[in-house]
């Protein structure tokens, strides 16, 4: 997970160094998301800072989403808590668009990784590494709404449980204001 914070470091410097952002109140966008898979749902809210390079169609976003997660650890046990994403996302955005996205979940840093364990047992062997997750998306834009589908790898866990899966796929709205 260390890997995934200095991407996001090296990827948001990269892009301040050489791109010409364009800071207009359209390019914040306030959205919901979806994510799902067999066993686990994810619900959010959030925002996204677009910064975009002239005559280009490449585009680079500061992503946060505060989440509701309901997730099944490998002991088949839910496990309920709440997540805040944020995130670096690259990619071609035009009327259809593609990107890659990076992130960590900012509050488990925040708490280290004190979610209450819904069994009475403790397993010490559990990976206890900040949760994060690496997508890629795609999807269709017009004025002032975005919609998009994506795929995500997450790493989620806490001191005494691990998620039962880890890939996750879901949609997206996105509105401009």
């Amino acid at each position: 997970m260390k890997l995934s914070i200095f991407s996001v470091l090296v990827m948001s410097a990269i892009w301040s160094q050489t791109a010409s952002a364009n800071i207009l109140g359209d390019n914040l966008k306030s959205f919901i998301k979806y994510e799902t898979n067999d066993t686990d749902s994810i619900f959010g809210v959030g925002a996204s800072f677009e910064m975009e390079r002239r005559n280009s169609n490449m585009r680079a976003a500061f992503v946060t989403s505060i989440n509701t997660m309901r997730i099944m650890d490998t002991n088949d046990i839910e496990q309920d808590f709440m997540a805040w994403d944020v995130g670096f996302k690259a990619g071609y955005f035009n009327t259809g668009f593609a990107y890659v996205e990076v992130g960590l979940d900012l509050l488990d840093l925040a708490v280290q990784h004190d979610r209450s364990d819904s069994s009475d047992t403790f397993d010490d062997s559990g990976s206890n590494d900040i949760d994060g997750f690496f997508g890629l998306g795609a999807g269709i834009e017009t004025d002032n709404i975005r919609l998009e589908t994506f795929v995500k790898a997450r790493q989620i866990d806490a001191e005494a449980w691990e998620s039962k899966n880890t890939m996750f796929y879901g949609v997206q709205l996105s509105v401009t204001f």
